[in-house]
């Protein structure tokens, strides 16, 4: 499941955002915190918030932010509230 994978190193793109210059945001994810993507662009780097936007990960995997809005290493514990979130068992 996409939601509990690593995301540093996977292509990413901001499909959907609160925030409309987000919107086409894309690159590769460098760093992550609980809230934020680290996005490298080119010849920059961009912080994205997860919160309130929709990704796509490696072209084919689309994720709500506020589903993974965890630290990296805490999102295997809280897979069960993901899980309830997506409306599985």
């Amino acid at each position: 499941m996409i939601y509990i994978s690593e995301f540093i190193g996977r292509h990413v793109e901001v499909i959907q955002s609160s925030n409309r210059y987000d919107v086409g945001i894309s690159g590769q994810v460098s760093f992550e915190t609980k809230n934020t993507f680290e996005i490298t662009k080119g010849t920059g780097k961009v912080i994205v918030p997860k919160e309130g936007r929709i990704f796509t990960f490696d072209g084919k995997f689309k994720v709500d932010g506020s589903l993974i809005n965890y630290r990296p290493e805490d999102r295997l514990r809280e897979y069960r509230k993901i899980l309830k979130k997506l409306g599985g068992n």
